[in-house]
Parts: C-alpha cells; sequence; structure tokens
C-alpha cells in the first residue's frame, strides 16, 4: 500500500508535456483504437475479394433407388476461377454403375470413370471487367479510405486534446496572475485602511478600493473554476498507459517548458498544395473516385451482349462400351442479349452522376483546406504581432 501511494505522488508529481499527451492519446485512448478497428474491418476487404477467386469443390450423386433400372452416378468437379476474361478452369472426374434408362444414357461411363479438363470464359461482357474483378479493385481503395479515416480521426482528437491542454495551461496561468493580483490588493488595502484611519484619506477612498478587491477576488474565484473544470476535460484524453479505461491524475501544475512540438509551416503555394493534396479527406475521395470510376466500367458492362465459350477435354477410364474408348472434345457457345436495358442505362448513369458528385466534392473541400490554410498562417502572424 505505502509503495502505492508513493507511486501514485510520484506519477502525480511528474511534468506532462504535450508530446506526452499525444503518446498517450495515439497509443490508449478508446476513440482512437475505434478508428484503428474500423481501418482493420476496411483491409480485411481485399482478403474478402480475394475469397472470390477461391478454387471451389463440389460433388454429386445420384442413386435410384426402386424401379426397374438401378444406376448409380457419381461426379467431382474443382473450379478455379481466374482473373482474365471472367474465365473458369474446371477439373471434373464422375464414374457410374448399374443400367441407365436410354434417357440418361449420359450418365454411364467406362469401370474407371471419366476424366475431364475445361475452361469457360467470356468474349464480350464480363470479358474486359465483372463484379469480381471490380470488387476486389476497389478493395485496394477501401483500404486507402479506411487509412484517411483513421488518420482523420485521429488528427481531430489530437486537436482536441491539445486544445484541452493549452485551457489548462491558460486557466493555470491566470489563476497564478490573478492569485497575485489579490494578494497585492490585500496588502494596498492594509495601507489604506492605515491611512483612513490617521485621517490621512477619506473613508470613501476605502469603500472603492474595496470594490476593487472583491472585483479581483470573483474574478479569481472564476478562474479557479475554469481551472477546475479545464483540468476534468484535459483527464478526458491523459490516459494511464495500464489501461484504456483508467483515466491518468493531472499534475498540479503545468511545466515551464510544454515542449510544444510544432513548427509553422512556410507561406508557399507549392508547400500549401502538396500539403492539400496530402489531406486525408482528399485522400479518401480520390480512393472513392477511383472506386465510383471502376463502377462506371462495370455498369458500361452490362450493355454487352454476353458470349460465353466453354472448351472440354474427357477421356474414360477402364472397360465398357466401345462408344466411351477415346479421348473426347467439346466446344461449347452461350450467347445472350437483354431486349430492355432499363436497369443497365439506371447504373450508368447513377454511377456518372456519383463520378459528378465526387469531383465536384473534391474541388469543394480542395478550396476549403486552401483557404482555412492561407487564413490561419495569417492568424498565426497577427496572433505573433499581438
Amino acid at each position: 500500500v505505502i509503495c502505492g501511494v508513493l507511486l501514485s505522488t510520484a506519477f502525480q508529481a511528474k511534468a506532462l508535456t504535450i508530446p506526452e499527451l499525444v503518446s498517450a492519446i495515439k497509443a490508449h485512448h478508446p476513440q482512437i483504437l475505434s478508428a484503428q478497428a474500423a481501418r482493420e474491418q476496411a483491409e480485411l476487404e481485399q482478403l474478402k475479394a480475394q475469397g472470390e477467386f477461391d478454387m471451389r469443390l463440389e460433388q454429386k450423386t445420384h442413386f435410384r433407388t426402386s424401379g426397374y433400372y438401378h444406376g448409380r452416378h457419381l461426379t467431382q468437379s474443382i473450379t478455379k476461377p481466374l482473373h482474365i476474361a471472367g474465365a473458369e478452369l474446371t477439373g471434373k472426374y464422375r464414374i457410374s454403375d448399374g443400367n441407365f434408362p436410354i434417357y440418361e444414357n449420359y450418365f454411364n461411363t467406362q469401370t474407371g470413370g471419366e476424366a475431364s479438363l475445361g475452361v469457360k470464359f467470356s468474349l464480350l461482357k464480363n470479358h474486359e471487367t465483372d463484379a469480381r474483378r471490380t470488387q476486389l479493385a476497389n478493395s485496394q481503395f477501401l483500404q486507402r479510405i479506411g487509412l484517411s479515416e483513421e488518420k482523420q480521426k485521429q488528427q481531430k482528437l489530437l486537436y482536441q486534446g491539445i486544445d484541452a491542454y493549452l485551457n489548462w495551461v491558460e486557466s493555470h496561468a491566470q489563476v497564478e496572475i490573478l492569485s497575485e493580483l489579490v494578494s497585492l490588493a490585500q496588502t494596498r488595502r492594509e495601507g489604506i485602511e492605515t491611512r483612513v484611519n490617521s485621517g490621512d484619506l477619506a473613508t470613501i477612498s476605502l469603500s472603492e478600493f474595496e470594490t476593487t478587491l472583491i472585483s479581483r477576488q470573483i474574478a479569481l474565484n472564476q478562474a479557479q473554476q475554469r481551472l477546475a473544470s479545464a483540468k476534468i476535460y484535459l483527464g478526458y484524453y491523459w490516459r494511464d498507459h495500464s489501461s484504456t479505461h483508467a483515466q491518468s491524475p493531472i499534475p498540479q501544475a503545468p511545466p515551464s517548458d510544454i515542449q510544444w512540438p510544432f513548427s509553422v509551416p512556410v507561406e508557399s503555394s507549392n508547400f500549401m498544395t502538396q500539403w492539400v493534396d496530402q489531406h486525408p479527406k482528399v485522400k479518401a475521395l480520390n480512393a472513392k473516385l477511383l472506386m465510383a470510376k471502376n463502377q462506371s466500367r462495370l455498369a458500361k458492362n452490362q450493355f454487352l451482349p454476353k458470349l460465353d465459350v466453354e472448351l472440354k477435354l474427357a477421356r474414360d477410364i477402364g472397360t465398357g462400351s466401345q462408344s466411351l474408348a477415346g479421348t473426347e472434345s467439346y466446344v461449347g457457345l452461350h450467347f445472350s442479349v437483354p431486349l430492355e436495358r432499363r436497369a443497365a442505362i439506371a447504373k450508368k448513369a447513377q454511377t456518372s452522376a456519383k463520378i459528378k458528385e465526387l469531383t465536384y466534392e473534391k474541388q469543394a473541400i480542395e478550396e476549403q483546406l486552401a483557404l482555412d490554410f492561407k487564413a490561419h498562417i495569417q492568424q498565426l502572424f497577427n496572433l505573433k504581432k499581438l
């Protein structure tokens, strides 16, 4: 217990600087940890999109349980989606036993079964892009958006934390100055009271000075209240390193050197342009624009007719019907075209409007950031003069 008290006292006596506050916020504040968890979810979108190209294992069995015929049939296949031309590569094995009616004769295989290898790909629709490839391409932009949003939340919280710290420093300085003024006024009051008692000053002089003293005492009381409130708000940001739930005690006074870690940027058009381009809001909008353009490509893809080609090689193994002996090859075509394209027209128009929305939003934010940059630089310059 004694050790705990000593450690607590030592911790309270330790000066709190801005770099320490910033480090504590980044490492332990729940809002930061929440933003990190949100970013991690965005990063997993890429793994989720890649999962659309995972291999699939399928098995189908066919047993006739009653009737004149008693055929049995089993098919197993492994399909691997590819990243080009909407293609899928399929390896298949099937085997049958028993008797089948003439209309199910395609189930028949030789005694060792039939092995086949096939590929299917698109020539028109889904050739350049499709929903799976669009989702995979957009997943990297979702990562960028997640990182940018985490950065925005972090910067906002750091700004609020530093602002609370400066309010605490300012309130403490006000209390110190007003305490000195009250002490000075009390000393002067004693002198005035002595002169009044000796008849050197009129009684009204003491009454007038009492007003000054009371005003300073009221101002000191108000400053002490602001200091207490500032310490409470600062406690929300200053976290104990042992837990995200524990709020560290605030020292009695700020250090003489708060170790201000930030420098004033140089006012130049090149620096401002670079600063605007690197801003998390602009980065997030750039990623959203690229996603919208991918969605526009996908919408245009819906206008194309569907023309898929399937190639397949198959060979039976073992003994059986001579009609099944040897290697067989197949070529298949699948063609379809919608007679009405209202959904595709609406989707294309929506994606075009989305691109316009994001383009204008980006322009507005860039202009606003440039204005804020200039205004804040001018404000810093004026405050230095003041």
